[in-house]
């Protein structure tokens, strides 16, 4: 059983269905931003911006940062 088939109104249904649907666009959206983050971050150490410079642009701290975003010197996945 799908998330919409419960044993509830069509027009409950649709509603629950489009905010699901809205639930969904949302995590791919926050998936791309984070891959852009990523990205950002891994740019900034290329350039020589430490972890503190990283984890204040991030609001946290720069273990939280390096724990986060260090990827081994081979950048982000993608």
């Amino acid at each position: 059983m799908t998330r919409t088939q419960a044993n509830i109104r069509p027009d409950l249904a649709t509603h629950i269905g489009n905010i699901w649907a809205m639930v969904d666009e949302t995590k791919q959206t926050l998936a791309e931003y984070e891959r852009q983050l990523k990205v950002a971050v891994s740019k900034a150490r290329s350039e020589g911006a430490s972890w503190r410079a990283i984890g204040e642009a991030l609001g946290t701290s720069a273990q939280a940062a390096h724990e986060r975003y260090n990827f081994g010197g081979t950048g982000p996945e993608t």
